[in-house]
C-alpha cells in the first residue's frame, strides 16, 4: 500500500501514525505543499491523506497552491474513487472540493467537547469496533456548513447544532468525518 501525505505546516504532520505506519510497513510520500513541492502524479498512489493547517480554505490568495490541492483532492475522490481522510483543514479542503461550503466556527470550538456517531456511523466498519460517544479535544475557528451532496455523516459534535465530526487524530485535533457515497 502507498500512501500520500499533504501537508500544509512543519508541525503538522501524521505524528505518532508515522510510527504505526513504518511498523505496518506502509510506504507513504509527504507533499509539504507549502515549501513549494509539486503534487505528484497520483495514479502511484492508494490513499490520500490531507492534514491540518493554519489556513483556510477560502485563503487562495495567500496560498495558490490551495487551488491546485482542492483540484486533486477532487479527482482523487470523484475521478479515481480512492480512500481518503482529511483531518481539520483536510476535510474543509473535501468539502470545499466537492461542492460543500465552510464557513466561521462562532464561536471556535476550542478545549474539549464530546462527539457521537450517527445512526450511519455506528453501522460503519471504520468505526466498528469504538465506543458510540468520545470526548475529544478541539480547536476550530472554521466548520464545514454543508456537506457535499452525497456525504453520510458519522459522527456529530453535540454542543453546536449541525456540526459533523468524528475521528480524533495524532495531534489532539478533530476532524469532520464524512463518508462520500457516489450517486447514480
Amino acid at each position: 500500500m502507498r500512501l500520500l501525505v499533504f501537508q500544509h505546516i512543519d508541525c503538522e504532520h501524521p505524528g505518532r501514525l508515522r510510527d504505526f505506519l513504518r511498523e505496518d510497513g506502509i510506504d507513504w510520500t509527504a507533499v509539504e505543499l507549502d515549501k513549494g513541492d509539486p503534487i505528484p502524479p497520483l495514479e502511484g498512489y492508494d490513499v490520500l491523506w490531507v492534514m491540518g493547517g493554519p489556513m483556510d480554505v477560502w485563503d487562495v490568495e495567500e496560498h495558490p497552491w490551495l487551488v491546485e490541492e482542492k483540484r486533486a483532492i477532487r479527482r482523487w475522490v470523484r475521478g479515481m474513487e480512492r480512500p481518503f481522510l482529511g483531518l481539520c483543514l483536510g476535510h474543509q479542503l473535501l468539502a470545499d472540493a466537492l461542492g460543500g461550503t465552510c464557513g466561521p466556527q462562532r464561536p471556535p470550538e476550542i478545549g474539549v467537547f464530546r462527539v457521537d456517531l450517527t445512526d450511519e456511523g455506528r453501522a460503519d466498519p471504520i468505526f466498528h469496533q469504538m465506543a458510540e460517544s468520545q470526548v475529544v479535544l478541539q480547536w476550530h475557528s472554521v466548520r464545514v456548513a454543508q456537506p457535499p451532496d452525497g456525504a453520510v455523516v458519522l459522527a456529530s459534535l453535540r454542543t453546536a447544532g449541525y456540526r459533523p465530526c468524528g475521528w480524533v487524530h495524532g495531534h489532539g485535533r478533530c476532524s469532520t468525518t464524512w463518508r462520500w457515497r457516489r450517486t447514480r
